[in-house]
């Protein structure tokens, strides 16, 4: 029996598949999840993949700077030339990147300059006139945008706007899960400190009431070390 990624038709119904960038970006995201990649590069690398998927002439990457004040909007353009950045203050209701994190949907644009729900004068003047925008949000925490952009006007199709949404969502999965990960490191390191320096008995035990390990001053008055 042939391995699935050897017969794409199977996933379309019998049909002879064209990638469009769905099986590309699928198994991409794949190798992310098991390599655990840095996310920022993970990011960045969504938007390449993006921007070369559906032709388009850079992808962008929005992030939340400066205490949550402000956003850094990065257009790299296709091919990993050096990035177009800006910066736009994140209460700014001209900024499209607030727009859809207020509306936590995906935005797509034929031409910027005339069908924007606001007009992004600092979006416009990177030249980008076709976009695709979508928020990067978890429950109520915001992260920033991922999306692309043309040169010229061009009406994107729905299955192109579902392209990156897929895209947002695993970044988003991916954020939120490296910083629970980091928020349950600083805590065991916290508790960890407690542990050794508080002078009363401390001793963890596993839900099974098996003895995992004391505090130095759980042997100290206990006479025996964890180990025994």
């Amino acid at each position: 029996m042939p391995a699935l990624c050897e017969s794409p038709a199977i996933l379309a119904g019998g049909n002879v598949p064209r990638d469009d960038g769905w099986q590309t970006l699928l198994v991409t995201m794949g190798r992310w999840a098991v390599a655990r990649a840095d996310v920022a590069l993970v990011v960045q690398d969504a938007a390449s993949l993006l921007a070369e998927s559906l032709a388009a002439d850079f992808g962008i990457v929005a992030k939340l700077i400066d205490d949550q004040r402000s956003f850094q909007v990065a257009l790299t353009p296709r091919g990993n030339e050096s990035p177009l950045i800006y910066q736009t203050p994140a209460d700014d209701a001209q900024s499209l990147v607030g727009h859809v994190l207020g509306t936590g949907q995906p935005l797509a644009v034929t031409d910027l300059a005339a069908d924007a729900p606001v007009k992004d004068s600092r979006l416009l003047a990177t030249g980008a006139r076709g976009l695709i925008l979508c928020p990067l949000r978890f429950f109520n925490e915001s992260f920033g945008a991922l999306g692309v952009s043309t040169n010229q006007p061009r009406e994107f199709r729905p299955r192109d706007t579902l392209l990156v949404e897929v895209a947002a969502h695993f970044i988003t999965t991916a954020i939120a899960q490296h910083r629970a990960e980091q928020a349950l490191a600083a805590e065991r390191a916290s508790c960890e400190i407690l542990r050794a320096t508080v002078d009363a008995l401390v001793i963890d035990v596993s839900p099974a009431g098996r003895l995992l390990r004391m505090n130095a001053a759980a042997e100290r008055i206990t006479g025996f070390s964890t180990g025994e």
